[in-house]
């Protein structure tokens, strides 16, 4: 049986997409074929061209996050959540229910949900 790739799944593409998408071609090897971006604009669309990844609009809501991510990742892929204002503790919800690896580089409620202080207080 042939071992799975992952594919990767940037939510954001700021600053930290932008500077991180380089060393995953380059240090890690990782394709630029096997790595999506999705941003609330096309801002890094430059970026995205000469690394060679796909840079796509899509912006993610409590409706629609669940079938947006079913429809594009899958057991052993990877999605790095990049973004403000996305909720981390959905997408990390989504990614143990369909075994899917998860990086965050914050903790981020949707927009209008509860202070991060009280979200964490819930949490612990």
């Amino acid at each position: 049986m042939k071992a799975h790739t992952p594919r990767f799944l940037l939510i954001g593409f700021g600053a930290v997409g932008q500077g991180l998408v380089p060393l995953l071609v380059q240090a890690l090897k990782i394709a630029p074929s096997r790595i999506t971006a999705w941003a609330a604009d096309l801002e890094g669309a430059a970026v995205a061209q000469a690394v060679g990844i796909r840079l796509q609009w899509q912006t993610l809501t409590p409706d629609n996050h669940a079938s947006l991510l079913a429809a594009h990742l899958r057991p052993g892929d990877v999605l790095l959540n990049l973004a403000v204002e996305v909720s981390s503790f959905d997408l990390i919800a989504w990614c143990q229910q369909h075994d899917v690896l998860y990086l965050d580089t914050s903790i981020e409620p949707w927009p209008g949900d509860i202070p991060i202080k009280q979200f964490l207080m819930e949490v612990i």
